[in-house]
């Protein structure tokens, strides 16, 4: 899945009401689930309850995104501004939810690495070893907090896909040459991790605690493969959410003409826990804990 640039940022529309910015286009729907927000602490006690489901990011994105962004003033200072967004930031987004705390996200781990799974293992039984990595697409660039500011480097980790509408109509390119042409719409809900610093396009590496590696036995790897899962822990940055449509144009020799919506919580990567989910013992965490 593909996001080509500026050209495709922001490009759903922005209101401002009253001091705050709310987009329109395809947002999701609400999913009934139950907010729960696990404490960093769970890295230090090594164990993660199994009820634990982490936030759902749809319904954080929802009501983000009905909150709205924080719009800065004609006639703002910059120490207004911030005073103000510091003190939205601590008003609660979903339960007692807050932008200002670390958020944690839980997801299953795949033995598929395909695009949809937002993290995949691979096993290496000879050395009783099991790698996980997190599904980050390509590099891209959004627009700063404010102006003057360098562009921020992303990498997008998606969570959660869902496909809108699918249909079909009969293109062509120039030469008059027709093909039958599928449109997929799509949303894309998840996280845009951003580069500690900026730098050239192309410079930012992996972030780091992208992949993780435990120890499993051949025995117990036989239980827990396909049971483990991963807890993601994000620190948000402004702006904390980020709308991006962006589309595949048809060829002629791959007819498929796919808009996606992206809608990316604005972040950096501050620990990922992999761990069992028969017994919930951390199995491998990074950074480790001390």
């Amino acid at each position: 899945m593909k996001m080509h640039g500026v050209r495709a940022l922001m490009a759903c529309a922005l209101f401002a009401t009253g001091g705050f910015a709310v987009a329109t286009g395809h947002p999701p729907a609400p999913a009934p689930t139950k907010a729960s927000n696990l404490a960093a602490s769970v890295l230090t006690d090594g164990l993660i309850p199994l009820t634990a489901r982490g936030i759902p990011i749809r319904e954080f994105i929802v009501a983000l995104n009905r909150r709205g962004q924080v719009v800065r003033g004609e006639t703002e200072t910059s120490a207004q501004y911030d005073a103000r967004v510091a003190e939205v930031s601590k008003r609660p987004v979903l339960g007692t939810i807050t932008t200002s705390e670390t958020l944690s996200f839980v997801v299953p781990v795949s033995s598929d690495r395909s695009d949809d799974a937002a993290a995949s293992y691979t096993y290496d039984a000879d050395a009783g070893k099991v790698d996980v990595q997190l599904t980050l697409g390509e590099e891209r660039y959004l627009r700063p907090d404010r102006e003057g500011e360098l562009l921020t480097h992303i990498r997008p980790l998606i969570l959660e896909h869902a496909t809108l509408h699918t249909d079909s109509y009969v293109g062509s390119n120039a030469f008059g040459a027709k093909v039958k042409v599928a449109r997929i719409d799509r949303r894309a809900l998840g996280i845009a991790i951003d580069s500690p610093q900026p730098g050239t396009f192309g410079s930012m590496s992996e972030p780091d605690c992208a992949k993780v590696s435990a120890n499993l036995a051949p025995a117990d790897a036989t239980k827990e493969l396909h049971s483990l899962r991963v807890a993601i822990f994000v620190d948000l940055s402004r702006p904390n959410l980020d709308l991006i449509d962006d589309r595949d144009k048809p060829t002629i020799s791959e007819p498929l003409d796919i808009m996606t919506h992206f809608f990316l919580l604005r972040g950096s990567l501050k620990a990922v826990a992999l761990y069992s989910g028969i017994s919930g013992k951390i199995l491998a965490q990074c950074p480790v804990s001390p």
